[in-house]
């Protein structure tokens, strides 16, 4: 209802009684910072009531573009600046009445680029591996983000059925030699957490998935020990003809 009575809260030219499909928030307007600031703090206190208490809040934009590139919004800085902003006005809001809740937003598409405005200590920042536009690979963007926040994670792409369909090894989660160096290099250039898109497909994609799932509680687990008791307990006397079928790509 507020929105629905605030146009000047977005960016663009919205009409009072809209709100745009896919908004972005005018963060030059002091009234929708506040608005965003007491809402966070209403989600983590209503958490708590409900027996749910909540350890981050997200300031993560809606996906997309559209940001705001009003004279006033342009003066806080690019996309990364407007977004980081506004996640660092509710870490420094929140951490007032709640000391060590985490304000979190991706590093992602326009805005997967550190911002230059210092970032407060309870801000987490997961870079996204993917839709990356920029000279930096992923491991470069957790060094950079690094310098600026305490903890790190990554957004991943296991598999997107849109993308690949399903078809036999096309899917990250298919291509075991990527998610056995991927996981551990993540971890060794700082990222902490892991969160990854991915569907159902015990055969395709099994392997991988299991061997991810395992990297992530030990990033230095034997990977070929794994390989062999997936194999073994999944397929049994059929173990060597799956395998053989794995190793040929022909899965």
């Amino acid at each position: 209802k507020t929105f629905l009575e605030h146009p000047e809260y977005f960016s663009g030219n919205v009409k009072k009684g809209e709100i745009p499909a896919a908004p972005k928030f005018n963060v030059a307007n002091k009234d929708l910072v506040n608005l965003v600031k007491e809402d966070a703090l209403f989600r983590i206190k209503e958490s708590a009531r409900i027996g749910k208490p909540l350890m981050m809040v997200s300031m993560e934009p809606s996906d997309g573009g559209g940001f705001c590139t009003s004279p006033e919004c342009l003066k806080i800085g690019n996309t990364s600046d407007q977004v980081f902003y506004l996640a660092n006005e509710v870490a420094r809001y929140v951490q007032k009445y709640y000391p060590g809740m985490w304000v979190g937003s991706l590093a992602y598409n326009e805005h997967i680029l550190p911002p230059k405005l210092p970032l407060e200590k309870n801000v987490f920042v997961m870079v996204h591996n993917g839709f990356n536009r920029r000279k930096f690979n992923t491991y470069e963007l957790l060094h950079q983000w690094r310098n600026l926040v305490r903890k790190t994670g990554v957004y991943e792409y296991l598999n997107v059925y849109e993308w690949d369909n399903d078809l036999p090894g096309k899917s990250s989660a298919s291509q075991l030699a990527y998610v056995r160096s991927s996981i551990p290099a993540f971890y060794k250039n700082g990222a902490t957490a892991y969160l990854a898109e991915t569907n159902v497909g015990w055969v395709s994609k099994g392997l991988g998935q299991y061997v991810a799932a395992r990297l992530l509680w030990d990033p230095q687990v034997n990977v070929d020990s794994l390989t062999n008791d997936y194999y073994n307990k999944c397929f049994g006397a059929f173990a060597p003809i799956i395998r053989k079928g794995y190793d040929s790509g022909e899965h």
